[in-house]
């Protein structure tokens, strides 16, 4: 792959959308994944979407809710998303600050059990500065 300079002095988000499938690592059921352009100022945001419409989760140090054996974000009783560690970092990787993730199921998918996956389709999407 051929690297690409960011300016970190702005703030970053995706060209276009990108989606992923797969299964959950640690439940093995089946999800969807999208990641979405976001705004400037709106942070890396998981929109679990659900049978009773959608709750959005950001993904910040507040809303780790549990990190035995994977993160997890929001309420491990009630709506959470877990297993976000590669993801994260491959967005981190490409200094994207901004994105909306939209998901089907309790964990994102596992891909190939490492984050290049998921750095090979940001890098397709590609990754725009913010004002």
């Amino acid at each position: 792959m051929t690297r690409t300079k960011i300016n970190k002095s702005v703030q970053h988000t995706l060209c276009r959308s990108v989606t992923f499938t797969g299964k959950g690592v640690h439940s093995n059921l089946p999800v969807t994944m999208t990641l979405y352009p976001a705004d400037a100022g709106t942070g890396i945001v998981f929109r679990r979407l659900t049978s009773g419409g959608y709750l959005d989760i950001s993904a910040c140090h507040s809303s780790v809710s549990e990190t035995e054996l994977c993160t997890i974000i929001g309420d491990p009783n009630g709506i959470f998303v877990a297993t976000i560690e590669h993801l994260m970092a491959a967005l981190r990787s490409f200094c994207v600050d901004n994105v909306r993730i939209e998901i089907d199921g309790a964990e994102a998918p596992v891909m190939d059990g490492s984050s290049i996956e998921f750095v090979k389709k940001i890098k397709e999407a590609g990754i725009i500065p913010q004002t």
